[in-house]
């Protein structure tokens, strides 16, 4: 997916992603974890988000999706 630039709305920073809803964390949970809420709180730690040559990578070997936008 493609990371486009957090802003703030209402006091809360907002992250957009090409392929995802719009997804608010607060300004100290992004400062702890920039990772969007979908990765934040997948209970398999499954989902991955970054830049194309960087999840080809860690899928390497591995059965997966990888989608790009």
């Amino acid at each position: 997916m493609v990371r486009r630039e957090p802003f703030m709305v209402d006091g809360k920073l907002r992250q957009y992603h090409q392929v995802a809803p719009v997804l608010d964390k607060c300004k100290t949970c992004y400062e702890s974890d920039p990772n969007p809420l979908c990765v934040t709180g997948c209970a398999a730690q499954c989902l991955k988000v970054g830049p194309f040559e960087e999840i080809v990578k860690e899928a390497a070997g591995r059965h997966c999706a990888i989608y790009t936008a």
